[in-house]
């Protein structure tokens, strides 16, 4: 089990500064690619398609109330937070169905580009809830996304994850279920017709 002590996903996803311009992303954004697992613990082996689609942004006002429940009351009181909060997009793994993401930040990096930072909570089956309550402890799907000057944007995916914060919430810590994070690969940006 990997630790992640992030000035990264979660961190900058819950307390970073206020966005500006979402680093000039057109809305709705379109992403697909693949995700290629290795395996390991917590992690199932393969391929698959994945679809993400960010409708808009989570306001700051959104953002500083899942940040307050984190401080304030853990992570139970995140998950509530969050499984309220109204749908910013979607993301669809192969021909599954669509689940809402919960929260989308977009952040202008110094060195260029836009760093995308999204997150959900875990569905979960009553079967793995009953049969493995060790990662059914772990109820966020954390995404980040890199959009550079020019190419394709590169990213990653924490199927699994728990979060915790200290009391203000100056740093947040996000722990991996897995080994390590799913790959998102040959992503793509669909733009509209």
């Amino acid at each position: 089990m990997k630790i992640l002590l992030i000035a990264s996903a979660l961190v900058a996803t819950l307390a970073a500064a206020p966005q500006h311009d979402a680093a000039h992303l057109t809305l709705p954004l379109h992403v697909t690619g693949g995700l290629i697992s290795a395996g390991g613990i917590g992690n199932p082996t393969g391929t698959a398609r994945v679809e993400l689609t960010v409708n808009r942004w989570t306001t700051d006002a959104e953002r500083t109330q899942l940040l307050s429940a984190l401080t304030d009351k853990g992570q139970d009181a995140l998950l509530s937070e969050l499984t309220k909060a109204k749908s910013v997009g979607s993301i669809r793994v192969n021909t599954g169905l669509a689940w809402d993401l919960r929260y989308a930040r977009a952040f202008p990096q110094d060195e260029g580009g836009t760093r995308v930072l999204l997150a959900t909570d875990r569905p979960m089956t009553v079967a793995e809830i009953w049969n493995d309550p060790r990662y059914s402890q772990y109820p966020f799907t954390l995404i980040d996304l890199q959009f550079k000057p020019a190419g394709e944007p590169t990213g990653s995916l924490l199927l699994a994850a728990r979060v915790t914060a200290d009391k203000d919430g100056r740093f947040v810590n996000v722990e991996n279920f897995a080994t390590q994070p799913i790959q998102l690969t040959d992503l793509h940006v669909e733009h509209a017709h």
